[in-house]
């Protein structure tokens, strides 16, 4: 962890680059968290309409 913390603050190009893909990174995780907790609640929803009718 640390280490990648040290490249990610790197001065320069090449520390913005990583900044940008880490960025990038949590981005694309934070979008399928999301996808898969609305599936979650899409299939609860389901459940409770199967069992309704």
């Amino acid at each position: 962890f640390i280490d990648s913390y040290q490249i990610l603050h790197k001065p320069g190009t090449e520390g913005w680059i990583n900044r940008a893909l880490w960025n990038v990174w949590w981005f694309l995780i934070a979008n399928d968290y999301h996808e898969i907790i609305e599936n979650s609640n899409y299939v609860k929803n389901l459940r409770r309409r199967v069992v309704k009718t």
